[in-house]
């Protein structure tokens, strides 16, 4: 199945440098990355777009990926007087890619072009080398692609992503929870946990506690409301207490009201619940519109 996937990949996109994934938070961006980097038996960086603070903090971060494994940064020659570091063959990848600052977005652009793919920068000495990456295979993810440099984001081959099914979540829950919780059960849980496997399978593990714990039997259907409860889950549909807290502040204002209207609105919500989970869930149940 690996040399399968490996092969799919290298015939499909043999003439892609880069690869920007988008798509909802927990569609998988990350899991694919590394299992790309596993299937072509690749070395795989993996970077927070908002440490991305300047090409060279991209060349450091990817020289220290390297460090301790069998294949390193190589001199080759120079260009203008300059010394050549060229990379081997890895997988870089950038999560949240669009926490990038504008700039460092510009200056990214030739590292991402095809037919350059080189770049002159300092080194810790601050003496100037050319970097060659020219073997590197960038993959950004983000959950935002507005908000990519249209440049930049024009040199990647771009793949959106789409949220896992009811019957996909219980297929991840079953060779796990299976045993202990009924198909019914495990089908609540996957959209109590708004169909994030993550989430699936901390709500499972939380049910299986409460269950085994418990001074007197309790069902695994009661056992999963004391989980929502202590979770702030209101219904089986996976709504929150926050996300009832964003609507009934929205239905206040009665008017179109910008991001930063809500946040101050939802002070002590992290503005990365807000923007990652409670407003993509509440768009796709069709309560809210951007």
């Amino acid at each position: 199945m690996a040399a399968g996937l490996a092969k799919t990949i290298k015939e499909k996109y043999e003439d892609t440098t880069a690869m920007l994934l988008t798509g909802a938070p927990s569609t998988g961006k990350t899991e694919i990355a590394r299992r790309m980097a596993a299937c072509l038996a690749l070395p795989l960086a993996q970077m927070d777009g908002r440490n991305v603070r300047s090409r060279e903090a991209l060349a450091e971060f990817l020289s220290d990926a390297l460090s301790g494994q069998a294949v390193q940064v190589e001199r080759a020659g120079e260009r203008g007087g300059l010394p050549v570091r060229r990379y081997p063959p890895m997988l870089a990848f950038v999560d949240e890619a669009h926490l990038i600052s504008a700039d460092v977005q510009q200056t990214l652009l030739t590292l991402t072009e095809s037919s350059d793919r080189t770049a002159v920068l300092k080194g810790a000495d601050s003496s100037k080398f050319v970097m060659d990456a020219s073997r590197i295979g960038f993959v950004f993810a983000t959950t935002k692609p507005s908000e990519i440099d249209a440049a930049l984001r024009s040199r990647f081959t771009e793949i959106t992503l789409q949220r896992y099914t009811e019957d996909q979540v219980v297929a991840m829950l079953e060779p796990r929870y299976g045993t202990r919780l009924a198909t019914d059960t495990l089908l609540r849980i996957a959209r109590v946990a708004r169909l994030t496997p993550r989430t699936a399978f901390d709500v499972a593990q939380d049910v299986i506690d409460e269950v085994m714990t418990a001074e007197t039997v309790v069902e695994a259907r009661m056992a999963l409301r004391q989980v929502m409860r202590e979770r702030g889950i209101v219904t089986e549909n996976g709504l929150t207490r926050t996300d009832i807290r964003y609507l009934r502040s929205l239905a206040k204002e009665n008017k179109p009201v910008s991001a930063g209207t809500m946040r101050a609105l939802l002070y002590d919500v992290p503005p990365d619940t807000i923007e990652d989970d409670t407003e993509p869930f509440l768009i796709s149940r069709g309560l809210v519109r951007i």
